[in-house]
């Protein structure tokens, strides 16, 4: 004789996923997204501080060259605001030499600064002496 066998009712297949699967699933894809969005900010901030080093260059380079095309040079310290956003100061100092008969000699500093950072540039410049006395 046999008997009859019992056997357990399948588990219908469905084609869904479970409450647990989606919320695994939403809070692996949240932190993909955090980590993202932290990457973009910080490129942005760092596209910031370039951009606002290369502005510095510029308006010291500037500076420099202005100064260094100027065909006479006093001693001088002159500090000015630009924009609001930067300082820049330029000094102009006699520097004693070997050559003090034949050309006055300059030492050009330009600093750029601004919340966060500056900029130093440094130049000699030797004008000569004319002869006319």
């Amino acid at each position: 004789m046999k008997l009859p066998s019992r056997t357990l009712p399948a588990r219908q297949a469905s084609g869904g996923f479970s409450l647990l699967e989606v919320i695994i699933a939403i809070a692996i894809l949240s932190m993909g997204i955090a980590a993202i969005i932290q990457l973009y900010s910080m490129n942005l901030n760092r596209i910031q501080k370039a951009d606002l080093y290369t502005r510095a260059i510029i308006y010291a380079r500037s500076a420099m060259d202005e100064t260094l095309s100027s065909s006479s040079l006093d001693e001088t310290t002159e500090t000015r605001d630009i924009n609001g956003q930067f300082e820049l100061t330029k000094s102009v100092t006699a520097i004693a030499g070997d050559d003090k008969d034949i050309a006055d000699t300059y030492e050009i500093m330009v600093n750029v600064s601004w919340k966060g950072g500056s900029v130093v540039l440094k130049a000699r410049k030797s004008i000569l002496k004319s002869n006319n006395k």
